[in-house]
Order: structure tokens, then sequence, then C-alpha cells
């Protein structure tokens, strides 16, 4: 999957010219609403104001069937709604295509079984991006993953290092039983203000 982004104008990002190939890129910025808004460009949650953005020569805003094989994080996150987050969870994975009851597994996996029985509207902002997280990188047919600072505010960091970024795990975290499936077979855009030793080590740095 490419990426490509002509002139690609909303809210504090403004005019990026961007290609991305296949491989792990690390986007950084000295603030951070430019990178919240190139997430949501790339992912199709919103369609720039100006310019264009092409995934695979398509508009993700414009294509439905196009954002179903893609994966993003965003800083402001909210779970569909639902009694509890595994049926919230179970939802989301069906509208995938899941299996009934990969809600339970996705959350135990991810070090969040615990917050299977609750509200999703009683979970905080921390809770709720990690449940986010868990769910954008269980999409294992996910062309794009593009995530908005995936380390920060969430539950279990390690998790996420070991599933994310497989070449940028240290040597302490855990090994994950998802931890190739989602890093190893698709295009990764990891966007990040910091974490600059790690960021060398993706195909591609690009510091703005």
């Amino acid at each position: 999957m490419r990426a490509l982004l002509q002139g690609a104008a909303l809210g504090a990002l403004r005019g990026a010219d961007l290609e991305l190939a296949p491989g792990r890129y690390v986007v950084l910025s000295s603030e951070r609403e430019p990178l919240a808004d190139l997430v949501a460009v790339l992912c199709g949650r919103e369609p720039p104001r100006q310019g264009q953005v092409l995934v695979d020569g398509a508009a993700p805003a414009a294509s439905p069937a196009l954002r179903r094989r893609l994966a993003a994080l965003l800083p402001d996150e909210a779970l569909p709604p639902a009694k509890t987050v595994s049926q919230s969870l179970e939802k989301a994975l069906a509208a995938r295509g899941a299996s009934s009851g990969a809600a339970a597994s996705l959350l135990e996996d991810a070090g969040l079984a615990r917050l299977a029985a609750l509200a999703p509207a009683a979970l905080g902002a921390r809770a709720t991006r990690s449940v986010a997280l868990a769910l954008a990188l269980a999409h294992s047919s996910a062309e794009l993953f593009a995530l908005h600072e995936p380390l920060a505010t969430l539950v279990s960091p390690s998790f996420v290092l070991a599933v994310c970024w497989p070449a940028m795990i240290p040597a302490t975290c855990a090994p994950c039983p998802n931890r190739s499936r989602a890093a190893s077979t698709s295009a990764g855009t990891f966007l990040s203000r910091g974490l600059r030793k790690r960021a060398r080590r993706c195909s591609r740095l690009v510091q703005s």
C-alpha cells in the first residue's frame, strides 16, 4: 500500500507533501495538532481542506471500502456504543468480519481484560485510548496503520511496543502473541513528538 499527500491541509496541518511506500515511519513535530490532523486525513476520518490524500490511488475520506483496510489511533477516541467494553469491541470486530467472541482474546492480549465488563462511558481517556489502540492493532487485514502518540497516556505501554513495532522493542519487554501479525505485514506510520532514538530504526524519519 502507498499513501500520497499533495498539498494536504486540515486544521494545523498546512500544505503537507508526503509519499509513503510500504515500511515503518516516524513523523516528529514540535506541535501536537499537525500530527493529529495528519492521522485524520491519512485514515479518512476527515477529508483535507485543500490538496489531496490518496491511499493506493483512492481518497480514504470518500471510500468506506478503503477505510475498512486502514487502522488508526487519534488523540480523542470513542468506542462504539454498547453496555460493556466487550460488547462494544464485538460490534467493531463484527464489522471487520471477525467471529463472535474475539473481543475477549483481544482484551486479554492487551492486558486490558479487567475493562471488559465496564461501560465504555465509564472509561477515562487513558483507558479508552488503550482499548482503541488494541482494536486498531488487532486489525489483521489492515494495510496501513496510522497511530498518533501510541505510547502516550496508555494503560499497558509494553503491549503497545510489543505489538506495534518489533524493531523498537526493548529487551525487557515480554513477548506478545500478536507481535508479528500487525507489525510485519503492513505499512505503518508511527507518529510521535519524541522517541527519537527508536525513530531512527524506522524505514524513514520525517521531521517537521
